[in-house]
């Protein structure tokens, strides 16, 4: 978490969904995030993720 990033603008969030390449890369950027948690996207249609299989290791980066 950075605190001294700017929240993002509604035109800006409107530009990112305006191209395929765009949303992938959200999307793809969210996996690795949630990775690197030990979560895992399981429906990107309705936004549910599940622990991963190495959570228990993961998970601590979350809590650090």
């Amino acid at each position: 978490m950075n605190s001294l990033a700017q929240p993002l603008q509604l035109h800006e969030a409107e530009a990112i969904q305006k191209t395929q390449t765009t949303r992938t890369r959200v999307l793809k950027s969210y996996k690795m995030m949630l990775g690197f948690y030990g979560m895992k996207l399981v429906d990107e249609e309705r936004g549910t993720i599940q622990r991963a299989g190495n959570y228990r290791e993961r998970f601590e980066n979350l809590t650090w």
